[in-house]
């Protein structure tokens, strides 16, 4: 018994116990894991007391993120079980719901967030939703703050008219600082 994956990182797959069945019926089971994808089905009778044979197949509980692509082999040649790992879908949304970026990862992954949006009167705050540990297709959202009408941005930066000077008082810029 032999377990394939077809999956980008090998590193940490998950465990998969594999199930021998006899005429039909779970008979035995194995658990593969830990870098060990390959195990013996060991002491197999071959004839059931009433003298046929016993037909041996194997099946595989299902593995969170892994479509399992097929079986072959038999009791005699052994049995490969070749899974793949589910490609899933992280699609980067602005606002108006045009789609800034499309990733796809596998199950478990992530990707990453394109460069900061920009909107016209807003500031960009932050991605809304998942694009780490992805286990499910994602729509992540550009989240902003409204600026007020009096803020004026250059140079990536914003700078908001806050300070008012009383009679005869003055406002002074100190490089980021308003005093």
């Amino acid at each position: 018994m032999r377990k394939v994956w077809q999956a980008p990182n090998q590193a940490g797959l998950p465990e998969s116990t594999v199930y021998l069945l006899r005429d039909g019926k779970v008979y035995r089971s194995l658990a593969l894991g830990n870098g060990n994808w390959s195990k013996v089905f060991n002491d197999l009778p071959k004839f059931a007391p009433d003298g046929r044979e016993y037909a041996y197949t194997v099946s595989e509980q299902t593995v969170p993120g892994f479509t399992l692509l097929s079986i072959t082999g038999s009791s005699g040649t052994g049995f490969v079980i070749t899974n793949r790992a589910r490609v899933l879908n992280v699609y980067f949304v602005d606002w108006n719901g045009t789609i800034l970026r499309h990733e796809q990862t596998a199950y478990g992954g992530g990707v990453t967030p394109p460069e900061d949006p920009s909107r016209a009167g807003h500031l960009f705050a932050e991605w809304i939703g998942n694009y780490t540990g992805v286990t499910r297709d994602e729509y992540v959202r550009a989240l902003y703050q409204r600026l007020p009408d009096n803020a004026l941005t250059t140079g990536g930066f914003t700078i908001v008219n806050a300070a008012v000077p009383m009679t005869g008082g003055r406002v002074s810029n100190y490089g980021d600082c308003l005093q």
